[in-house]
């Protein structure tokens, strides 16, 4: 599935957020973790939750591209591969965006995380 978003990623208190929605906010990709949790928690469409512990993050500055074994997202909601285009991401949208994966997937050997 692609989208054109714009990313927001933060940290309050012990949570870590990267989230993407589509411009009508209709549908989006929210990864999150509490610090210290061994859980990734997914979102996607509209509040579908799912553990995320298996597949693939690509970022560049231009996109976010998530890619999920087969069959771990029901297809009522969506599919397993996202492609995220960043709109109007600026340089320090991107850094925050890199740390906060980077703090959401520390300790998954099972997440190949690309940063480019």
């Amino acid at each position: 599935m692609e989208i054109s978003a714009h990313p927001v990623a933060f940290e309050k208190g012990d949570l870590v957020v990267a989230s993407f929605y589509d411009k009508e906010k209709l549908y989006g990709v929210t990864l999150s973790r509490m610090l210290g949790s061994p859980d990734i928690e997914l979102m996607v469409a509209d509040q579908s939750c799912y553990v995320f512990d298996k597949g693939r993050i690509e970022l560049t500055r231009g996109q976010f591209n998530l890619m999920l074994p087969t069959g771990t997202i029901d297809h009522i909601d969506g599919e397993d591969n996202y492609l995220v285009k960043l709109n109007g991401c600026t340089e320090s949208e991107y850094l925050a965006l890199k740390s906060c994966l980077g703090e959401i997937l520390n300790g998954f050997e099972s997440i190949e995380f690309i940063c480019t």
